[in-house]
């Protein structure tokens, strides 16, 4: 709910102060209290829309409409004085007119529970509710880790997030109507400690059911999961694959006409080390998930780094950005980096001029946005001009990855995967672009490995693998193959 007198005593030292680092680059600040924050930016009739945690008195969820120039239009609070603390803040376009904000919410007596609200362009509260916790298990202090949601088109949408009992980490979502409310609640158990923290719709319409896939990790490694969401039946876990060790925090639907790709950022950890991280997959109909490529990049031996977020301008560039934290002193510095479609030309931009800030949202349109924090304050902050090869896809590739320069726009893709079953065998086809070292896991449905059938040298082109299955009882079961920068996984069902 939107405060009163609160919110005049905040709206009046809500200063900015603009700082241009360069001549190209320009950042706002806003506040001067420990937690101040800015998780997303979007674009709206001229302005900029971003929203987060504001502290005053309380910490606050805060929505701020702004100018190119940084100036503040509007900027509305909400939650009332009952949240002592708000953590793991999201905001998301719901549709053109509408946003949802929202995260976890602690009262002064320590109890969680989410807290989401839905705004108009102008930050007029349009609904809001507090969802308390419907399955509390070992936990003490259960609750939302994450939460964000994923928009559909019916007027509902889907949170996503992470449960605690005891040890052990479970994802869970919400679905809820247009009006806030529950809908629907499902916790997907599992025996690894999964994490959830990004989700997008598959628009594909060739299933007549709702797809989604989430992002997020798996007892420490990257995790990719697809499901179907039907009232009737719950949700249903259609596929899942894990990449390297490392997390991905965010998902974006490919602007170039074919709406099974995707890209997703994060880190992939190695030697302590968290290094940035960009991945291009493809969801076929049949759900299963295929890396086309992926990129870490490795120069930056003195920083831990970790992108937060992505975007994707004229369906070509892919910009994605967060912080990188130098590991002598824990200091914290923004950067983003964009590259073309097939992840070839990186470019970067890096700040080592603004110490203890970091990029939380990012968004481009010719010149790049992006919003975070620095110090105590919320930021925003633009970058102009951005330089884009004029024939971008078919531009030199120059890029050192992981130690190594690439040779391929894609590296070595894995296609046309299918699984054939004989009486006792099974067989997996699948063709790759190169000659590649690849390995080939059977895993069950718990998502335990069975057996690896393969580990070795395969050809460029066409290869078939096969392996009995006499040994293994009836039941779903998944073919993963993996090679240094890609993988597909492919479902079978064994019936006898």
């Amino acid at each position: 709910m939107k405060k009163n007198l609160f919110a005049i005593c905040l709206t009046a030292i809500l200063v900015f102060i603009s700082q241009p680092l360069s001549a190209d680059f320009t950042y706002w600040t806003y506040g001067n209290n420990p937690g101040n924050c800015f998780e997303g930016v979007y674009y709206s009739s001229g302005n900029f829309i971003t929203a987060g945690t504001y502290t005053g008195l309380s910490k606050d969820f805060s929505y701020f409409k702004l100018n190119s120039s940084g100036q503040i239009i509007t900027n509305q609070f909400y939650g009332e004085n009952t949240l002592y603390e708000v953590c793991n803040f999201f905001t998301k376009e719901y549709n053109s007119n509408t946003y949802i904000l929202g995260g976890v919410a602690s009262s002064f007596l320590n109890n969680k529970s989410i807290y989401v609200v839905r705004i108009d362009s102008d930050g007029n509260l349009i609904c809001e509710n507090y969802i308390t916790d419907n399955d509390p298990g070992d936990d003490e202090e259960p609750g939302a880790e994450y939460s964000e949601p994923g928009n559909d088109e019916d007027g509902y949408c889907l949170l996503i997030g992470t449960r605690t009992f005891g040890m052990a980490k479970n994802i869970f979502i919400y679905t809820l109507n247009s009006d806030l409310s529950e809908r629907m609640y499902t916790l997907i158990p599992s025996d690894e400690n999964q994490e959830a923290f990004g989700i997008e719709k598959i628009m594909n319409n060739t299933l007549e059911n709702n797809r989604y896939i989430i992002v997020g990790s798996s007892d420490g490694k990257q995790y990719i999961m697809v499901f179907n969401y039907c009232e009737e039946e719950n949700f249903e876990v259609e596929t899942d694959v894990v990449l390297f060790d490392g997390c991905l925090n965010q998902i974006i639907e490919s602007q170039e006409g074919k709406s099974e790709y995707f890209y997703s950022c994060g880190y992939s950890e190695s030697g302590g080390r968290k290094k940035m991280f960009l991945v291009k997959f493809q969801i076929d109909q049949y759900n299963n998930i295929d890396t086309l490529w992926s990129r870490t990049i490795e120069q930056d031996t003195l920083y831990n780094v970790v992108a937060n977020d992505l975007f994707q301008y004229n369906n070509s560039c892919v910009y994605t950005g967060g912080v990188k934290k130098r590991i002598s002193d824990g200091v914290e510095f923004p950067y983003f980096f964009y590259f073309d479609r097939f992840g070839n030309n990186p470019q970067e931009y890096f700040y080592p001029g603004l110490p203890n800030t970091g990029l939380k949202g990012l968004f481009s349109n010719t010149l790049i946005y992006f919003c975070g924090y620095s110090g105590n304050s919320a930021l925003f902050a633009r970058q102009y001009p951005i330089t884009i090869p004029d024939n971008i896809e078919n531009a030199e590739n120059n890029i050192v990855i992981m130690g190594e320069k690439s040779n391929s726009a894609f590296e070595c893709c894995i296609s046309s995967g299918f699984i054939t079953l004989n009486d006792g065998s099974a067989s997996v086809h699948f063709s790759l672009s190169y000659g590649s070292s690849c390995i080939l896991d059977i895993f069950n449905i718990t998502g335990s490995r069975v057996k690896t059938i393969h580990a070795g040298q395969l050809s460029v082109g066409d290869n078939s693998i096969s392996f009995t299955t006499k040994d293994l009882p009836k039941g779903i079961y998944f073919a993963r193959i993996s090679t240094a920068n890609a993988s597909r996984t492919l479902k079978f069902v064994l019936t006898q």
